[in-house]
């Protein structure tokens, strides 16, 4: 594989990770914020609750329609998904 190819996709890779990290990361801190349960936001969205749990837990990645919606439901902007989120949150996970 040519070495620029694999750096490429490298950098892909980890930029998606990142954002993958980064969106798990804020929707559990925006839905505590706003008090929103992810039942509630699953009934809002109309999809299963294992759907949201799955976009919490990083199994899933909600698509950007959906981020969309989030983002009018809970009066956030939609760039605040991809914001690095508050250091508590960061500390739960490890």
């Amino acid at each position: 594989m040519n070495l620029h190819i694999f750096r490429t996709f490298a950098s892909v890779t980890y930029l998606t990770h990142y954002s993958s990290l980064m969106v798990k990361l804020r929707l559990r801190q925006i839905f505590k914020q706003k008090q929103v349960t992810q039942v509630e936001m699953a009934r809002r969205l109309g999809v299963s609750a294992m759907t949201v749990s799955g976009w919490i837990t990083g199994r899933r990645y909600p698509s950007v329609e959906t981020l969309g919606q989030m983002s009018e439901m809970l009066d956030t902007p939609i760039t605040d998904f991809f914001e690095s989120p508050a250091r508590d949150d960061i500390s739960l996970q490890i």
